[in-house]
């Protein structure tokens, strides 16, 4: 077989999936894993026909493993993978003693039903993020919420060349006395799934506890409410703030958890 085929194969068959139960099949939106297919090295097993496995491997790094009737994987060789993304449905098939960090992520979906409006503090208001001119507004304010991380321009504007890039999905929240950003939401949206997916939701240190997080992401919910068929979001399962938290209080389900394990 072709790998322009089997792209197309592993393509056919993870949306058809995804779309069925978008947060066991991958750990993060569709376009990501689907936008590098042609780079990585694709397997898939068959029955009658029906795809029924798939593995998505780059180097040593396995980047997804998926059984159709949930079958561990069997690694013959597992000593030469130094990474791997796994759900935790196939967990107990990895040795963990020969990993040295393994780091687990909650991944949660919205059904874009049952919207709660927004009810946003007096003395705030949403506005539209203008990326061309808000730049370094943005790094600025990603490096306060993130300290340490490495946030530039032109990482920033390169989020715009994205293909699921859609200015709706990018909003700010402004305290009306300054004029000063307390929040920023970034939502992409896939037109071909149709699905929205949550990147960051962050509020200003100087603004947490005003309930400000959680407007954004009601915010977000309802600017996707008639053209998403569902919005997914994850994050680290054991982040001291509790994000998981926010979003279930906002409406988003399930229980899938994904592994990160590596030897480094």
């Amino acid at each position: 077989m072709s790998q322009a085929n089997l792209v197309k194969i592993v393509h056919e068959t993870l949306k058809e999936h995804y779309i069925k139960n978008p947060c066991s099949i991958l750990a993060n939106a569709f376009w990501k894993t689907n936008s590098q297919l042609v780079n990585y090295e694709l397997s898939c097993k068959s029955d009658n026909d029906k795809i029924i496995s798939l593995e998505i491997k780059e180097g040593n790094k396995l980047l997804l493993y998926w059984h159709l009737d949930q079958k561990m994987p069997y690694f013959k060789t597992p000593i030469i993978l130094d990474f791997i993304l796994i759900h935790q449905k196939y967990l107990e098939s990895i040795n963990l003693e020969m990993f040295n960090s393994k780091k687990s992520y909650f991944r949660i979906v919205h059904n874009q039903q049952n919207i709660e409006k927004t009810n946003l503090p007096e003395g705030f208001r949403f506005e539209q993020v203008n990326l061309a001119q808000e730049t370094d507004k943005i790094v600025d304010f990603l490096s306060i919420c993130y300290p340490g991380w490495n946030f530039t321009e032109e990482r920033i504007l390169k989020w715009k060349d994205h293909p699921v890039y859609d200015k709706k999905g990018w909003i700010w929240i402004i305290d009306e006395k300054n004029n000063k950003p307390a929040g920023l939401g970034i939502a992409e949206f896939d037109k071909t799934i149709p699905e929205a997916s949550f990147e960051w939701i962050q509020v200003h240190p100087d603004y947490q506890g005003k309930g400000l997080g959680k407007n954004l992401v009601l915010e977000l919910l309802d600017r996707y409410k008639e053209s998403a068929l569902f919005t997914t979001v994850s994050g680290e399962c054991n982040n001291p703030s509790n994000p998981e938290g926010l979003y279930r209080r906002c409406g988003f389900e399930g229980d899938d958890v994904w592994w990160v394990v590596s030897r480094r």
